[in-house]
């Protein structure tokens, strides 16, 4: 399988790599969570407490580099998923678990360390989420790091096609 996925999603992509019951072809991780200690802890417990439209695009500004850019439509499709009954409780416990205050407390580092298939990393430049300067210090040298001018914590948004490339690349060098 090829694996792709964007923060905390990405975390848990590479710590499937080391489970050693999974063929695992490429890892392509996106504004990855868990290769460092610091998060936007105002960020998670804002976006999570976030009730109504305006309040839920305050806190989505910060997933962009420019505010701009960020859909009203994305806002909306995000607001009216948590209608689902037990969403937002599961977000909560799940953020709970991994994040007190402003720290992660897990860490893929070893993971990707040992992952020895095609890899990339896609981060943006400005990240206001996960720390660029963190994830930069733990992505060892055998991974491609994609550092983005203007983009932040949502490549896929911010960078689409670029993101695009990058996937297909990782996953067609995998053989």
């Amino acid at each position: 399988m090829h694996l792709v996925g964007h923060s905390l999603g990405a975390a848990v992509a590479a710590a499937l790599t080391g489970r050693g019951d999974l063929d695992v072809r490429s890892l392509t991780l996106i504004a990855p969570a868990g290769l460092g200690a610091s998060v936007d802890g105002d960020f998670v417990d804002g976006f999570l407490s976030a009730r109504s439209e305006a309040a839920l695009a305050a806190w989505m500004r910060r997933l962009v580099s420019d505010p701009a850019s960020l859909a009203p439509v994305l806002v909306r499709a995000t607001l009216a998923a948590r209608d689902e009954a037990g969403l937002v409780p599961a977000q909560t416990r799940v953020a709970r678990g991994v994040f007190e205050g402003s720290t992660q407390l897990f860490n893929v580092a070893a993971a990707l360390r040992a992952y020895r298939g095609p890899c990339s990393v896609i981060a943006g430049r400005d990240d206001a989420i996960v720390p660029l300067r963190e994830i930069e210090a733990a992505v060892p040298a055998h991974v491609a790091l994609h550092r983005l001018d203007r983009v932040g914590h949502l490549p896929q948004v911010e960078a689409a096609d670029l993101v695009q490339s990058v996937i297909a690349r990782t996953v067609r060098s995998a053989g």
